[in-house]
């Protein structure tokens, strides 16, 4: 992208298409972009500090002097899927705005076992115990299937220039989300014993949380040799270690049923306990199956938009600005791309592949995304894409981005300055969670296979999208 192309409908010619380039170069086209020196670093520089008040002062500047709505209503709001990123803007925001200004979280869910509604609970009870129950609204927006196709092609209509089942997923999840339709959540819901229950649930927790990282492999080293097998202790099949009862996936299964206990979990074979009646067969998480959250209690999560415990009907979001976390993953290297890059090619194979998801964010997310949001009337700030947080963080050495202060011999998991950032806030939770796409997280994925295709399994994020409801010719 060279600058803005400007559409003049009152040329004297006609309607004419002029050029305005950028006053300089974009910042991550520049060749200063991380290539500073790891050993010429400053001694005792603060990154994570440097870093937060950084984005601290890029968030500020986003929620000032907005107007709209009444006194006693939210004017600024997040996507929020209680992740790193957008846990850490809303803490960001609720220190920005004054006092007694609440910020509402809208989580978007198309499925009772969604991870992203686990995720947001636990970051939400994080923020309570930080700000206080008024500081923050969270909304519950729970999308039947009917709503989808009933609103398919209006979401279609918004997607070009690329229109790839990849796009209509998340298209469909932003597009719910920013509506903002649904149920506030009661500030009280951690004080229920299912909560409890969910917060203990080790396999559903396990699966939103970070996994240990790989090391990094040095060139021309040789292949890791792989650990003996153990036999398992019933039949002649190796058992996987970490098994609790040493055998294969079979014995296990016959173990926990002579046990009494068929419904058990062994995390190391994925056996999975029976689904609830209307569950699908098979779940995905950025492609790969995993454990489902638990079916939380909707009806217990729920209170009124005054505070009240009775629920009451669906509530519509106030807030007209939206905080949307897009660029904080090809910022700070947050995709499974970039984790492949820096195993396998190292610091320089990591910044290609970093830089490669700058130059086409424009054409990937950023469009799509702004037209998605102004459909609902609502305007999308992107922080993480703010000129001083470019800048900054374009002026670190990216050995530091990619491995961490350990270098590559202790590297640190991915978004380290953001993770530090998160947990130096009190925000526990989301600072141990993974990178969940919003399509995985929210389940709108695997609904829209199963839709097409009727299996999870059979649709590419890259196929062209077609949509399945008619056009009545009125769009």
């Amino acid at each position: 992208v060279t600058g803005l192309f400007v559409l003049d409908l009152a040329a004297a010619e006609g309607p004419a298409v002029r050029h305005v380039p950028w006053r300089e170069e974009i910042p991550f086209a520049q060749p200063w972009w991380w290539t500073a020196p790891i050993d010429r670093l400053p001694a005792g520089i603060q990154h994570v500090e440097a870093f937060a008040e950084t984005l601290r002062s890029a968030v500020a500047r986003r929620v000032a002097h907005v107007f709209g709505g009444t006194c006693d209503q939210p004017r600024v709001g997040l996507l929020f899927s209680g992740g790193l990123d957008s846990t850490v803007l809303a803490a960001l925001a609720a220190e920005a705005l004054p006092d007694g200004e609440t910020v509402e979280l809208l989580n978007v869910a198309f499925d009772k076992a969604a991870p992203d509604r686990l995720t947001a609970l636990c970051s939400y009870e994080d923020l309570l115990a930080r700000f206080g129950p008024h500081r923050f609204r969270l909304i519950l927006c729970d999308v039947q299937e009917s709503e989808v196709r009933d609103n398919e092609l209006a979401i279609c209509r918004l997607l070009g220039p690329q229109a790839t089942h990849l796009d209509f997923n998340i298209a469909a999840a932003l597009w719910f989300a920013s509506r903002g339709e649904g149920h506030v959540c009661s500030p009280a819901f951690h004080e229920q014993p299912w909560w409890a229950a969910a917060r203990a649930d080790e396999a559903s927790v396990s699966a939103v949380q970070l996994e240990p990282l790989k090391p990094i492999e040095a060139p021309g080293a040789p292949e890791p040799v792989p650990a003996e097998k153990v036999r398992c202790v019933a039949c002649v099949l190796p058992a996987k270690p970490g098994c609790p009862h040493l055998t294969c996936k079979l014995c296990c299964r016959k173990l926990r049923q002579a046990a009494g206990d068929p419904d058990g979990w062994c995390k190391v074979h994925k056996v999975k306990a029976p689904k609830h009646e209307g569950a699908g067969a098979e779940e995905e998480q950025d492609g790969k199956a995993t454990a489902a959250a638990p079916e939380l209690d909707l009806s217990a999560l729920r209170c009124s938009a005054s505070g009240g415990a009775v629920p009451e009907k669906p509530v519509r979001a106030a807030s007209r600005v939206l905080l949307v976390g897009t660029g904080a993953d090809e910022l700070l290297g947050g995709y499974s791309r970039h984790k492949t890059a820096r195993v396998k090619r190292g610091a320089d194979g990591t910044r290609s592949e970093m830089l490669k998801d700058l130059h086409r964010l424009w054409s990937r997310n950023l469009g799509r995304d702004d037209r998605i949001i102004a459909d609902h009337g609502r305007e999308a700030r992107h922080p993480f894409l703010d000129d001083g947080v470019l800048r900054f963080v374009g002026s670190l050495p990216i050995e530091l981005l990619a491995y961490g202060p350990g270098g590559d011999g202790d590297p640190s998991p991915d978004k380290w300055m953001l993770r530090e950032m998160a947990a130096a806030r009190g925000l526990g939770a989301c600072s141990l969670f993974k990178k969940r796409a919003i399509q995985f997280g929210s389940r709108i994925a695997k609904q829209s296979n199963i839709w097409h295709a009727g299996s999870n399994r059979q649709v590419r994020g890259d196929m062209a999208y077609c949509a399945l409801a008619e056009d009545d010719g009125t769009g």
